[in-house]
């Protein structure tokens, strides 16, 4: 079991997709101010991220990232994979 309960999806794969799943649902485009809503806050709970009400994008978009770059290294995956259109 990784740090924070995670680990527990069962196969790294596994936890990679919903990693990006999450990452996906943060960085889509919001209106200034507005909060993290609630079905990603739960998304990111389940992860084992502890989330202040403070909490914004940027900051959650880095720790989603802590836990995805591990990943990344133990399947061999360069930490920022160039899109597929590069």
């Amino acid at each position: 079991m990784g740090v924070n309960g995670w680990g527990t999806f069962g196969s790294q794969r596994h936890d990679l997709n919903e990693l990006d799943r999450v990452l996906n649902l943060l960085a889509r485009p919001a209106p200034l101010g507005s909060g993290v809503p609630r079905s990603v806050r739960s998304e990111l709970r389940g992860l084992g991220l502890d989330l202040g009400r403070s909490a914004e994008r940027k900051d959650l978009i880095e720790r989603v990232w802590g836990l995805k770059r591990p990943l990344l290294r133990e399947l061999g995956a360069p930490d920022d994979p160039l899109p597929p259109c590069a």
